[in-house]
């Protein structure tokens, strides 16, 4: 089906351009999760979906903003009882609004908070 052809070809585009962008100085070893092109991507021992690169290139992602992302992803995921209720903003704001998602390390944990000043409607 052509259709499902240029998906893949896309796909394909897409993540060579992840890649040469977030990884070029590595020599990476990347490949599609079992051959299954737009669906789980493995690079350099990571793991992305075809969402996220179309989003970190979409909003010019810097390095530093897609792995402080990915590793406050597996924080909470892996701490669900330090995190309790509290659910992690989405990749594509976190980029939208960097001032507003922050990401730190404290005693050598990482966590996030929110940072939204109130405004008032006049």
């Amino acid at each position: 089906m052509k259709q499902i052809k240029d998906y893949e070809k896309a796909c394909e585009a897409i993540a060579a351009k992840f890649v040469e962008k977030y990884f070029k100085d590595s020599y990476p070893d990347s490949f599609w999760v079992s051959n299954d092109i737009g669906g789980i991507f493995f690079v350099n021992d990571f793991y992305f979906g075809i969402d996220r690169m179309v989003t970190a290139l979409k909003y010019k992602a810097t390095f530093e903003q897609i792995f402080d992302y990915y590793n406050m992803e597996i924080e909470v995921a892996s701490n669900k009882s330090r995190f309790g209720k509290r659910n992690l903003f989405n990749f594509e704001n976190y980029l939208k609004y960097p001032n507003n998602f922050i990401i730190f390390e404290e005693d050598g944990k990482l966590d996030f908070k929110l940072n939204f000043k109130s405004q008032s409607n006049n």
